[in-house]
């Protein structure tokens, strides 16, 4: 009888064991499922801001190209200036000559 008692305990005891490594297993397949989903959403932002960069990326270059021939432009009409600036320094020495 007692024998029956301490299996019948044991069998109790492993099947309330085995209930419970079920339900946290359970819980843990919901948080892993989650993650995986999350996981999922994060690939899918990388994605988008990878194309949104390669866009900006392209603006830059253009923008770049932009200063660069403005600054080019700008260097040009300085010397320019710089060339008139002298030219007319030498039609008022000569004018102030006659």
């Amino acid at each position: 009888e007692d024998v029956k008692d301490c299996h019948k305990e044991m069998t109790d005891a492993m099947h309330s064991q085995i209930e419970l490594v079920k339900e946290t297993m359970h819980v843990q397949e919901e948080n892993l499922a989650l993650c995986f989903n999350e996981e999922e959403r994060v690939n899918d932002r990388v994605k988008a801001l990878h194309r949104e960069l390669k866009l900006l990326l392209k603006r830059k270059r253009a923008l770049q190209g932009e200063i660069h021939a403005n600054v080019s432009k700008l260097v040009a009409r300085r010397h320019s200036l710089v060339r008139l600036q002298d030219k007319q320094k030498e039609l008022g020495e000569d004018l102030h000559q006659i």
